[in-house]
């Protein structure tokens, strides 16, 4: 990675407002639309990218590890992670389906999305985890990417937390824009 300041970002984003307005507010905070005291710099990183499409992700996962021997069971209710060991040499070796079938497996892979934290709950592995994750509804629009700004031009995925917002291109000439859950935003948990 690297930092980028003002001239930098000004080549790799032109024509975009690099004022610092932090902290993000909202339309109705008085301090909304002054002028920023001071420009932005930004953190770089040209090797990391996003999923588009997670559907198609999970498709193109298990396409390469059926390739490898991974097996499928799609649409059967797992009722258990089944688990050996105690202690720190507890593994995962299997999972149970509701009708009674168990599937013992040397790897068992959580795809659950938005509900893998439930998956992670049930296989007994979220004591020490640093990480978690629940559902979150968010809104996201899409509009017209300004020639030179567009996926085809290069441009990267924009998280712009001074603003509280991202910038996303995507195919066609367009933008994803969302927000990146600012504090003076209500955020509504599924």
């Amino acid at each position: 990675y690297s930092i980028a300041d003002g001239d930098e970002l000004s080549h790799l984003l032109p024509g975009v407002d690099l004022g610092a307005y932090f902290p993000p507010k909202r339309i109705d905070d008085p301090a909304f639309g002054e002028d920023a005291p001071s420009q932005l710099t930004a953190l770089v990183e040209p090797e990391s990218g996003f999923i588009d499409d997670p559907k198609l992700a999970a498709c193109n996962l298990a396409f390469a590890a059926r390739q490898h021997g991974a097996q499928f069971r799609f649409n059967q209710l797992v009722v258990n992670i089944d688990r050996a060991g105690d202690g720190p040499d507890t593994r995962v070796v299997g999972v149970s389906l509701a009708g009674g079938e168990r599937i013992s497996a040397p790897v068992v892979i959580n795809v659950g999305g938005p509900h893998s934290s439930l998956i992670n709950k049930m296989a007994g592995v979220t004591e020490g985890m640093h990480i978690s994750n629940r559902p979150l509804r968010q809104e996201v629009f899409t509009v017209s990417a300004p020639a030179g700004l567009r996926l085809e031009d290069g441009l990267p995925a924009v998280a712009d937390l001074d603003l509280g917002q991202y910038i996303r291109p995507h195919i066609g000439g367009t933008w994803l824009v969302g927000g990146t859950e600012p504090a003076c935003d209500e955020l509504h948990w599924v």
